[in-house]
């Protein structure tokens, strides 16, 4: 979804402003919103399912989410924004695991593998199509702080309060993080070598 035209917003907004004036039904503010976040979210949600076609599904709907349930939105709860978006986000790509494991195999939607596409294995190392499989294989809280830490580049302040836990837990979930990737990303050399 792009805007092309030019705000009638004054600058700049900061983004509590910016959700407030949402609420109240400014499109252009709300665009403005999008425009700020919209490469952070696609990157942010995509690191969680790794499937370019369902990162835009819930990003859509993500984004839809703001837009009708902008007013229920609290700065004073201390959430940053961003943290508020994230967690729509991921509550979506949770309920739509839920939705898949409840239905029949035959029901089942078709759901693009993580290993990358034709095009993206040009593009990729061997390597990284190991690290993002043996990522993808990580439990749920410590695929999220991987990703967030090391692929979304923020900080560990930052990572904790997206998880709502606290950095010493994040930093916790990183070090057994690595120490599996570690071991399953041998184990593959391992495998590789003696075929």
């Amino acid at each position: 979804m792009a805007y092309q035209t030019k705000s009638a917003l004054p600058a700049p907004l900061s983004d509590t402003e910016l959700i407030a004036l949402t609420a109240n039904g400014d499109r252009d503010a709300f665009a403005e919103l999008m425009r700020r976040h919209m490469h952070t979210m696609n990157r942010m949600v995509y690191s969680m399912c790794f499937d370019k076609d369902l990162t835009e599904d819930l990003l859509q709907e993500t984004w839809l989410r703001v837009w009708k349930n902008a007013a229920r939105f609290d700065p004073q709860r201390g959430v940053k924004i961003t943290t508020w978006m994230y967690q729509i986000a991921k509550n979506l790509l949770l309920d739509w695991k839920r939705k898949a494991h409840h239905t029949s195999s035959e029901e089942l939607p078709d759901v693009a593998d993580i290993t990358p596409s034709q095009e993206e294995m040009i593009d990729d190392t061997r390597q990284q199509k190991r690290l993002h499989t043996a990522i993808a294989s990580l439990p749920e809280r410590q695929k999220n702080a991987v990703m967030l830490c090391f692929y979304q580049g923020i900080t560990q302040q930052e990572a904790a309060s997206q998880l709502n836990t606290s950095v010493k837990a994040l930093e916790s979930l990183l070090i057994r993080a690595k120490k599996t990737l570690r071991g399953q990303l041998s184990d593959r050399y391992q495998e590789e070598d003696t075929l």
